[in-house]
């Protein structure tokens, strides 16, 4: 989209009169400065808006290998059964990387493990995988929500807390697919599913209002510069206030 277009797009949802004279450009500026401050207004609110449940996610070692895995299966589960899940790859790093990953975990209706040697070595993700997942463990409940997945040819063997779990080997075939379907039941789906279609109606809700709350402020804002100053005034240092 060009500028032209851009600013016809702008000028129908405002529906302004904006001076056409010395300071034309000026005026049109400083309305598509106010406009882009509420596109990142709306840009900040979605990705502060986070879902807190998943049908799935896939704890997985920082290896090559087993990211390439994880991706792979997270691919076909949401390809073929629809399903949304989430990777320690989804996760960003910081301070707040051991809260994150339990997030994910706990809101995850299954937990896939990529069996790996990997995961029994010093640092990310053993701190992460132990500690948000060790005081679980110790619950049925959560006994049943994890499940191994072994990657083809390989050898690796289960560390010790998924010993006894049943798991299976991963494929790009319908059988995997008919393994995960079975794992993850289509009440649970249908629970997940419409939980984060609550939050993104009540998100869609939050902008489509937040929006017209923004775009009556700067109707308002013209409005009184041209009463106060007039046509023949930048009013581009009104920006700063």
């Amino acid at each position: 989209m060009d500028d032209q277009q851009r600013w016809a797009r702008i000028s129908r949802e405002l529906r302004v009169d904006l001076p056409a004279g010395r300071y034309a450009t000026a005026w049109r500026n400083f309305v598509i400065t106010l406009y882009e401050q509420i596109e990142h207004w709306m840009d900040q609110r979605r990705r502060d808006v986070r879902h807190t449940v998943w049908d799935f996610c896939v704890v997985h070692s920082r290896s090559r290998r087993d990211r390439h895995a994880a991706a792979e299966f997270k691919r076909l589960m949401e390809t073929t059964l629809g399903i949304i899940g989430k990777t320690f790859d989804d996760i960003e790093l910081g301070e707040n990387t051991l809260e994150a990953a339990s997030a994910m975990v706990t809101g995850s209706t299954k937990v896939f493990i990529i069996v790996s040697k990997y995961l029994e070595l010093p640092g990310y993700p053993k701190f992460v995988f132990q500690n948000a997942l060790m005081a679980q463990l110790q619950r049925p409940e959560w006994r049943r929500k994890l499940v191994p997945v072994y990657l083809p040819g390989s050898r690796d063997p289960a560390p010790l807390l998924l010993a006894g779990l049943q798991g299976f080997t991963l494929g790009n075939d319908p059988r995997t697919v008919e393994l995960v379907s079975g794992d993850i039941p289509v009440d649970y789906q249908m629970r997940v599913r419409q939980q984060r279609q609550r939050v993104e109606a009540h998100l869609l809700e939050e902008l489509r209002q937040g929006k017209k709350q923004r775009l009556n402020q700067i109707r308002e804002v013209v409005a009184e510069l041209l009463e106060q100053f007039g046509e023949n005034h930048d009013p581009t240092g009104a920006l700063g206030q």
